[in-house]
């Protein structure tokens, strides 16, 4: 019996248990039953029996963890298989314990007459690993490889709970080569058709972080020249092109074929090695783009588009598959734990982000701004900013305190501004260019500090879900670094225990002010609904705090030049919104000092323009700006026009000025 692809999907969604997943093969690949009505008694069990583990040899170091061990009975007395359901105690694959398993059923000898307890042959068994249970559940499908006398596992792992994209391409590509075949006696044929979705091929050593960084680098750069070939081949007629172009019009308006290629490259590659820090027995096992657990709906959906739509570009050819292969054979722990030691400190992988982009493209980290913001700075912005709330704002509990605009006005004495709803909690953060997520984490970490310090015995987790988080929101304008830091930060939430998608990180340009359109379904549409909750986050959001380290450019164009310049709304304006950049050039030529404002022309100047206006403008009340910029602003005379919008805008201005190469003010 066949059914629609959705239903096969459904069906999927709705697997989590072993029985449960060999029902699904019987409905919906075709695996034969004689005796249906042990289906429509819903008696599965009746098709399998247990294994005494002690009874059958396996080391007592090896039967801890494993619950429970069955056998599938054959189907067909043809069946080269051994097909296994094991039960493992706790959420993880353990890898050793299911070799040692293996080992005792392939050397354990089973009298010929016995068909159901025979002997099984490596590359004829099949495990059915449940690990988990509820919502946590996980199923794994594990084959075995001899490679030079050592065997290696693959497999194909999922939750219930994953995406409906990621499930479908389960359901639809990788599933289905598990169907039962129509000439059982093509034992060869079947051999290899079953084995077909366990791709991955053994890898080599990674010995040092320098030679990581090249290896993924130039993974990552035959990536984005074949994807750039493949733009070039559809010439503006193709599904690479339509993505693009709903990038373009929905998250970055300036985007072109080199950053498009750029950015799916970037993300794939390093989402790799996010993914094998994070989960290093599972890492490898199922194939490319399964690999890298991205928690955000939309990075998910963007990159099951990617997939779906790459039919004739060369996954294998750009080394993706040989560089997975490897980093499951390197001890990357050793590798970057060894790095985090001799250079920056902290967490090595967002450290080892600046080495792959050294690598990698330099221009490309230039240009983008982005420079690696050093951890003691992040901590010192952040507690600066937590101490402020607490001294200037009465907030007992600084950035993790729940007060709202109407308690805080009655404590400070300020009207609340018109069209803030005054129930609404008054600390609200931004990082308009969050990059790898560093202020993020460090947001939440101090925020710990402060509700533990004036809440001892409350539930931080309860407090982090209700407040914290809501509380929290970032812009990243490249993918990158966007994966990234929702990376990061699903990390940080797992460890509190709470969903990893939570994080109200998006993916846009800060400085485009574009209205809101209608919100999209995400799975027909991920990308629009991206950039709609991003426009519209923009437009009804009363930021009280802007932290972070804006990008610096400056712009070298001739004043004729008619090419698009950046700006955004600070340079430009938007529906309803004049240029911001007019307060500042206004000072500035009311000052006889309008030779000076080509000078304005930088992100960083306009980063700080936007701050303002959403800390202190939209409506009119109190906020908070710390930024860590390029230092021209604090003494140049072509920014005397942004010294005075700062000094008018803020009661105070805390400035520390860190030398170095001029490039360094913290404010």
């Amino acid at each position: 019996m066949t059914v629609p692809h959705e239903t096969r999907v459904s069906r999927l969604k709705a697997v989590r248990t072993a029985d449960e997943l060999l029902r699904y093969f019987i409905d919906e690949l075709q695996w034969p039953l004689e005796d249906e009505a042990v289906l429509e008694d819903e008696d599965i069990e009746e098709l399998t029996f247990d294994w005494d583990l002690e009874e059958l040899g396996v080391p007592r170091r090896i039967r801890s963890r494993i619950e429970r061990v069955r056998q599938v009975r054959p189907f067909t007395p043809s069946q080269p298989w051994g097909i296994f359901f094991v039960e493992l105690a706790g959420p993880r694959l353990l890898i050793t314990r299911l070799r040692g398993l293996l080992a005792t059923l392939i050397s354990r000898r089973r009298a010929a007459q016995d068909t159901d307890r025979r002997s099984w042959d490596l590359s004829d068994l099949i495990f059915v690993v449940t690990t988990g249970e509820g919502d946590s559940t996980e199923l794994h499908l594990l084959v075995f490889f001899d490679v030079d006398g050592k065997v290696e596992f693959r497999c194909l792992s999922w939750r219930p709970a994953d995406s409906t994209l990621r499930l479908r391409r389960l359901a639809e590509e990788l599933l289905p080569q598990l169907a039962w075949p129509d000439d059982e006696h093509n034992i060869d044929a079947w051999r290899s058709a079953w084995r077909s979705p366990f791709t991955l091929r053994p890898g080599e050593v990674i010995g040092s972080a320098a030679r990581l960084a090249d290896r993924m680098s130039r993974t990552a750069r035959d990536l984005r020249d074949q994807i750039r070939g493949a733009l070039g081949d559809e010439d503006g007629q193709g599904p690479f092109s339509e993505l693009m172009d709903g990038i373009r019009r929905q998250l970055v308006a300036d985007i072109d074929e080199e950053r498009f290629a750029d950015m799916c490259a970037q993300t794939l590659v390093y989402g790799l090695l996010g993914s094998r820090v994070t989960d290093p027995d599972g890492f490898g096992a199922t194939p490319v783009l399964s690999a890298i657990p991205l928690s955000n709906a939309f990075l998910s959906a963007f990159f099951e588009q990617v997939h779906g739509q790459a039919t004739e570009l060369d996954l294998e050819g750009s080394g993706l598959e040989k560089l997975i292969a490897d980093l499951r054979k390197t001890e990357v722990e050793a590798i970057l734990d060894d790095f985090g030691a001799t250079t920056k400190g902290g967490d090595p992988v967002i450290h080892f982000y600046e080495e792959f982009l050294k690598k990698y493209d330099r221009k490309l980290r230039a240009d983008a701004g982005a420079f690696y913001t050093p951890e003691p700075v992040v901590k010192f912005m952040v507690r600066g900013v937590d101490e402020i709330l607490r001294t200037r704002f009465g907030l007992e509990a600084g950035i993790a305190d729940p007060a709202t605009w109407q308690q805080v006005a009655g404590r400070v004495g300020f009207d609340v501004p018109e069209g803030v709803d005054p129930d609404k909690s008054f600390v609200s953060m931004i990082d308009p260019a969050t990059g790898t997520g560093t202020f993020l984490v460090h947001w939440l970490r101090q925020a710990k500090r402060s509700f533990e310090r004036t809440r001892p015995g409350e539930s931080w987790r309860q407090h982090l879900g209700e407040t914290v988080l809501p509380s929290m929101h970032a812009f990243e304008f490249m993918l990158g670094p966007y994966a990234i830091a929702h990376l990061k930060l699903a990390l940080q939430l797992y460890d509190e225990g709470l969903p990893t998608d939570a994080a109200q990180i998006f993916l846009t340009d800060t400085l485009d002010h574009d209205p809101p359109q209608m919100i999209f379904d995400l799975m027909k549409d991920p990308v629009a609904a991206e950039g709609s909750r991003a426009a519209q986050l923009k437009k009804d959001e009363r930021f009280t705090v802007v932290i972070g380290n804006p990008p610096y450019d400056r712009e070298q164009r001739a004043v004729g030049d008619t090419g698009k310049r950046k700006g955004g709304v600070v340079r430009h304006g938007a529906a309803g919104v004049k240029p911001l950049l007019d307060d500042v050039t206004k000072r500035m030529q009311e000052a006889g000092l309008g030779i000076h404002i080509k000078n304005l022309y930088n992100d960083y100047v306009y980063f700080w323009r936007w701050a303002v206006w959403q800390a202190t403008e939209v409506p009119p009340g109190p906020g908070v700006v710390a930024f860590i910029t390029a230092s021209s602003y604090l003494d140049g005379i072509s920014m005397a026009g942004l010294r005075s919008l700062l000094r008018d805008a803020f009661d105070e201005l805390l400035i520390v000025d860190l030398g170095g190469e001029g490039r360094g003010a913290l404010v």
